[in-house]
């Protein structure tokens, strides 16, 4: 490396200097040491010591500058999440305002007692529910605290609460506390974990509880609503914020009880008894008190680096409302300063240590080079050579990161997985002047890394790489989740292989792509193009895992761009195609047939006595049979067959190129397959037939299948009937 080099550079030059000094020394007659030492302290020393106090200087500054850069990342950091918790909250109060507004709507204020209204209104706040996916409960309470309605999210499914299930919760210290409230206000719970008659839900749901009044038209309380906020919902988004920061991000109650911290142990001490000394305040008693009495700040102690900055949901929130307003939107605290949290970021002294480890190293180096030389041209040198290659590094540094912000608004705006890939790794190998490139995907199923794209591998490298975590170089970067850097392939000891035949030069980079420690996959720089620098530097190794930050995102957002999709044309219970998928393959087949006279069939299958079965065995049994038909009818029919569901106990089925005997002889094995399963009771099938006719349309084709399904009903069920016999 170049500081090696150095030394020994200026070693020899030492050398050489004392010797050329000597030889003229032993040519002058009654030399005399003492001048030659007074020469020397009065020359050399006082340049040494001004060199040395300059050094010093310099490196306490950039130590400095080190440590608040450190303080200003962290702040800014904090700000965010803060940021986020009054947006998550204004966010919250709309939708209170929105429920309220729907409350009018309905009519229930007035017709609370009509199961109609009722029915109707839960079915919106399902709506509401599955749409937000950010509460897990709404209830609508009267006034006496007899809940009225209820709807609940858990597990991916919202469900309308049965009226056997509607509780009392007029004992309930929420119900107590938003009865108190006036008009057009709102309460808020403190951050907890849920509970439910006496006893902590498991596993641990962090939640926060708001409660308003609904009035009816003439402006009576009426009822109230209250809502489930999922805080888990809120800590996650605190974490991902901070995820690329150092240190520990803390989320503390007023109370200095972690609700999110370093150790999960530690967390809701205040629920759990055995755990109220469990606390922040506990661990770290002289900084909380500094924290406790400020809003926000830093300072450092024996203990690490601390910043922090506190939120106040009824002051922030009210001012991001409205600013104007004096009238507070909260009204269950004395005051709004008194209901706040703590946001508090915590470096410990070995990280810190870390941080500044290397400014330390390169001191001592300098040091110890100006000492073994004791030369003042030799200092000024060094200094002038160090600034050089500072000012070449900043302006190469700031070219590419010009290329890395051009990549970045580009790479957002594909959603095209394969576009996407082949994006990343054409900039990859531009930015960082590489003939090679690629990059590997991680399959979920197999656990195989496999290249999706790459640049300057022959199709038979691309075809047969598939490398299993641990294995050969990408596999284990994969592994570790460690970036890594080779300078010279066969002598660093990390990979103890010879030069791979694949590899022009000796020098590559392989960076993991992860997003929140998921790993996504793997990309490969060799080979660069310059040939008189072929070795790749920290540099570019910083700047290639600024290209797959960028990367993961846009690749997360590709597969959730192709998972939303496939959701919206898929059945959940049965994971068939959906109405609407039906809708669109059947106006594309009856085109088809349309224009080539190609056989085109509509099979609607009936599930006789659905109703008596769900009823008598509950809607779980139904639930698991509506599936075991979906299966029954993938194994009798082809993979080009269109299956759907097309409501609650009803399939459809659209058969392409098949002549009508052969539809009939299908359907009629599905029959059987349905008799032949064994489900709680004997189950059937009614399936009804139409086959295309000219000029035909959707609805056309449809209800005529329906006929015949009809048909086959009122004969008995349990039979086949084609609309054309």
């Amino acid at each position: 490396m170049v500081p090696g080099f150095q030394i020994k550079s200026s070693s020899m030059n030492l050398t050489r200097v004392m010797s050329d000094m000597n030889i003229h020394h032993k040519k002058k007659k009654g030399y005399n040491t003492k001048v030659a030492l007074r020469y020397f302290f009065t020359a050399f020393l006082p340049v040494w010591l001004l060199g040395c106090l300059l050094l010093w200087l310099f490196f306490y500054s950039e130590s400095q500058n080190s440590r608040k850069s450190l303080g200003v990342n962290v702040s800014h950091t904090l700000e965010l999440q803060k940021e986020s918790i009054v947006l998550d909250f204004v966010s919250i109060v709309s939708d209170l305002k929105f429920l309220s507004g729907m409350f009018k709507l309905s009519g229930f204020d007035d017709r609370s007692d009509d199961a109609s209204t009722k029915g109707k209104l839960a079915q919106e706040l399902v709506v509401f529910l599955k749409a937000k996916g950010i509460y897990d409960r709404i209830s609508i309470i009267n006034v006496s605290g007899k809940e009225v309605v209820s709807a609940d999210y858990s597990d991916g499914m919202v469900r309308v609460t049965p009226d056997e299930h509607l509780y009392d919760r007029s004992k309930e210290y929420y119900f107590k506390e938003t009865s108190r409230i006036g008009p057009n206000e709102i309460y808020i719970s403190p951050f907890e974990l849920k509970v439910e008659h006496g006893e902590i839900q498991q596993p641990l749901e962090p939640m926060i509880r708001l409660g308003a009044y609904l009035n009816n038209r003439e402006g009576k309380k009426k009822s109230i609503i209250v809502v489930n906020y999922f805080g888990k919902k809120l800590i996650d988004g605190l974490n991902k914020i901070a995820s690329d920061q150092i240190g520990d991000f803390m989320f503390l109650n007023r109370n200095g009880y972690w609700i999110n911290g370093r150790n999960p142990d530690e967390e809701w001490g205040f629920m759990f008894e055995g755990k109220q000394e469990r606390t922040f305040r506990y661990a770290f008693p002289e900084e909380w008190q500094r924290i406790s009495q400020e809003d926000r700040g830093q300072f450092t102690t024996p203990s690490g680096f601390f910043s922090f900055v506190t939120v106040f949901p009824f002051k922030d929130v009210q001012l991001s409302i409205d600013s104007n307003n004096e009238r507070s939107l909260f009204s269950n605290l004395p005051t709004e300063d008194s209901y706040y949290w703590k946001l508090v970021a915590h470096v410990p002294p070995a990280v810190l240590a870390d941080c500044s480890r290397p400014i330390s190293a390169r001191f001592r180096f300098v040091f110890l080079v100006m000492t073994a030389s004791l030369l003042a041209s030799y200092i000024f040198l060094v200094l002038a050579q160090y600034y050089r290659q500072r000012n070449v590094s900043l302006e190469l540094e700031k070219s590419k990161t010009d290329q890395i912000l051009s990549y970045g608004e580009k790479v957002r705006i594909i959603t095209n997985l394969n576009m996407l890939i082949d994006f990343v790794i054409k900039q990859a190998s531009l930015i960082l002047e590489s003939e090679r490139c690629s990059l590997m995907l991680l399959d979920d199923e197999t656990g195989e890394l496999c290249i999706r794209g790459a640049i300057g591998l022959r199709y038979d490298i691309i075809r047969k790489s598939k490398v299993t975590l641990g294995e050969g170089i990408a596999g284990l970067v994969a592994e570790e989740g460690k970036p890594l850097l080779v300078e010279v392939i066969d002598e660093d000891e990390r990979i103890a292989r010879k030069n791979s035949p694949y590899y022009k030069s000796k020098s590559f980079l392989s960076v993991p792509i992860k997003l929140d420690h998921k790993l996504i996959g793997v990309v490969n720089v060799t080979d660069k193009v310059n040939k008189k620098d072929p070795t790749y530097t920290e540099l570019d190794l910083k700047i290639l895992l600024a290209i797959v930050r960028q990367a993961a995102v846009a690749i997360e957002n590709a597969q959730l761009s192709k998972e939303l999709k496939y959701l919206t044309i898929t059945d959940p219970l049965t994971h068939l195609y959906n109405y609407r998928h039906l809708m669109e393959c059947l106006a594309y087949e009856i085109k088809r047939f349309n224009r080539f006279g190609r056989p085109l069939c509509l099979l609607i299958i009936d599930v006789d006595e659905f109703k008596d079965y769900n009823d008598t065995f509950g809607q779980a049994e139904g639930n698991i049979l509506l599936k075991k038909v979906g299966e029954i009818l993938m194994k009798s029919l082809r993979e080009v067959d269109i299956i759907c569901r097309y409501a609650g106990d009803e399939f459809v089925v659209i058969l392409s190129d098949t002549d009508i005997d052969k539809v009939k002889k299908i359907a009629e094995k599905i029959r059987e397959e349905v008799e032949k399963a064994r489900f709680k009771w004997p189950m059937t099938v009614s399936i009804g037939i139409a086959k295309g006719f000219k000029d035909m349309h959707r609805h056309g084709l449809v209800l005529k299948a329906d006929a015949a399904l009809h048909k086959a009903k009122k004969e008995g069920k349990n039979r086949v009937f084609c609309q054309d016999q």
